[in-house]
């Protein structure tokens, strides 16, 4: 059979199959090859991904903080169709779930709910009838004033974006997430999907977009169906190893002592080494 049909089978086993499978190739030093991320049924748990429970557990224990908070600023100019935009980025919100998903916890344990309806994020500021002068300090306030503040895991969308016009063809576009639902490669996909959308918008027509294989929703259910008791066991062992007599914690020789309490206050200091020091 060919391998789509190969993976389309193994897809269709039961977790335990899957997993008993799985044992008698390693038995045999077969390897399973690239692992398939099948889509969650009605019947399969909502579960957080490791990473968010991660940040779900940072976020209760310093609350009201803007610490994971992932803001981008640029600048736009020429003629700009801000219906479409906003078009543009409600359409990729719509498409992936992982921005519209909150955060409740009923009973003190996190469960990701999917929000079915939500306002369009895109805050407008026109700040064309200011002094020419005062119009960029100030377009900079209102965007970092917004960069800083807090997501709320039970109730916000995890994408909020900003559009300050200074002149009629001049505008600072700030998009921003947070890491419980933003990695990497995040932007790169953002835009993609912007630029498409927009264009289409633009033009009156919809966007054409494939769906979505799998969702954010249904890697983390599994990402915990796979770390079970035998990949849990590995993984573990193989970090013991690793990590065999390391100091504690590492004390780096800085300038001042760690504070008991985090400021949160930094700055970015750039410095460029040599080729062959590098």
């Amino acid at each position: 059979m060919g391998a789509t049909d190969h993976q389309e089978r193994i897809a269709g086993l039961t977790p335990e199959k899957r997993a008993l499978l799985q044992r008698r190739l390693s038995s045999k030093g077969v390897s399973g090859g690239a692992q398939t991320i099948r889509r969650r049924t009605e019947s399969d748990p909502s579960v957080l991904s490791f990473t968010q429970q991660q940040m779900w557990f940072l976020d209760q224990l310093q609350p009201g903080t803007a610490t994971y908070n992932v803001p981008f600023f640029m600048r736009l100019r020429g003629a700009l169709n801000v219906e479409a935009l906003q078009k543009a980025i409600d359409a990729v919100i719509a498409r992936h779930h992982v921005l519209r998903t909150v955060f409740a916890a009923p009973q003190g344990t996190p469960i990701p709910v999917l929000l079915k309806k939500w306002q369009p994020p895109l805050k407008y500021a026109d700040l064309r009838s200011l002094p020419e002068q005062a119009r960029e300090p100030e377009a900079r306030r209102l965007l970092e004033q917004e960069a800083a503040r807090p997501f709320n895991f039970a109730r916000d969308l995890m994408l909020r974006t900003m559009l300050v016009q200074l002149a009629n063809e001049e505008f600072f576009f700030l998009h921003l997430s947070h890491h419980v639902a933003w990695d990497l490669r995040s932007r790169e996909v953002l835009y993609h999907e912007l630029a498409h959308n927009y264009a289409a918008f633009n033009a009156g027509r919809s966007p054409s977009l494939p769906e979505l294989p799998i969702q954010y929703e249904d890697y983390a259910h599994w990402q915990r169906e796979w770390l079970q008791a035998e990949n849990l066991e590995k993984l573990v062992s193989y970090w013991k190893q690793q990590l065999a007599g390391a100091p504690p914690k590492l004390e780096l020789p800085t300038d001042r002592p760690r504070p008991p309490v985090q400021s949160l206050r930094g700055a970015k200091i750039p410095a460029s080494f040599p080729a062959d020091l590098a």
